[in-house]
């Protein structure tokens, strides 16, 4: 499912208690969500979704990801700034992503021109395997930072990292070219 309130049809901000009965709904991409409230609102009602796996968020300044974490069987998401050079966002709570117990059965994320100044421990993502961090504005990862074993796809493109540590290439054996 796609919400994008630039089609022409569109789910509004007052009909996202709709979405609590797509039951079955496994995946779903948001464009151009105008607020990080409203975008909270949205949330909320994604929590209700049981069979949520995968979330797609693009060009919508999210301001935090909070709610986002009450998705249990969320093992799929993916949040970019617009695709065609729009402004960045931040995402104040990033460092929920490495909290314990939160995202637990993230399998996949992906970061695209969102304004993250260091890589957040991702540590406790022990289920996450392809890792994108595309734009961001740092310029080394931790060896600690990630389960790098684990690790099977990874896009460090546009960002400022130069080189990657002798400790992190050698844990990156699973990594398919």
């Amino acid at each position: 499912m796609v919400c994008d309130p630039g089609s022409d049809v569109a789910l509004l901000g007052h009909d996202y208690d709709l979405l609590s009965k797509l039951t079955n709904l496994e995946t779903i991409t948001i464009v151009g969500i105008s607020d990080a409230s409203d975008a909270q609102n949205f949330f909320e009602e994604l929590t209700k979704l049981k069979k949520l796996t995968s979330v797609n968020i693009v060009d919508s300044p999210i301001g935090s990801i909070r709610k986002l974490a009450d998705i249990r069987s969320l093992s799929s998401l993916c949040i970019r700034s617009n695709p065609y050079g729009g402004a960045r966002f931040k995402i104040d709570d990033i460092d929920l992503l490495g909290t314990e117990g939160s995202f637990k059965n993230l399998k996949s994320l992906e970061l695209y021109d969102v304004q993250i100044e260091t890589l957040p421990d991702l540590s406790e993502l022990t289920e996450l395997r392809s890792l994108s961090i595309s734009g961001a504005d740092f310029t080394k990862l931790d060896d600690e930072s990630v389960n790098w074993e684990n690790i099977v796809s990874l896009n460090i493109n546009s960002t400022n990292i130069h080189s990657i540590d002798k400790e992190i290439i050698n844990k990156l054996y699973n990594l398919k070219a």
